[in-house]
């Protein structure tokens, strides 16, 4: 396999791992928001106050992943257009 196959296999990985990171966080900030509802009624417990800072917390997390998965995915382009 030539290093033009390898950059845009590596390429593809970051790919399908951004689409992974990006559900997720979808998935986080709608249960986020579901968790500000039950806050603003009334209907939520503390349990329901520390998940929604554990949420907050992955939701940071995972954001910043996907911003330092975004800026490798950028280099290894770069090298496969430096390549051709």
């Amino acid at each position: 396999m030539g290093k033009k196959e390898s950059l845009q296999k590596k390429i593809d990985f970051i790919d399908s791992q951004l689409r992974f990171f990006r559900n997720a966080l979808l998935a986080i900030l709608s249960a986020l928001v579901w968790t500000i509802y039950a806050i603003m009624e009334h209907k939520a417990g503390k349990e329901i106050f520390i998940l929604s800072g554990v949420g907050f917390v992955v939701m940071i997390y995972i954001y910043f992943k996907i911003k330092s998965l975004e800026t490798e995915q950028l280099e290894f382009i770069d090298k496969l257009e430096k390549e051709e």
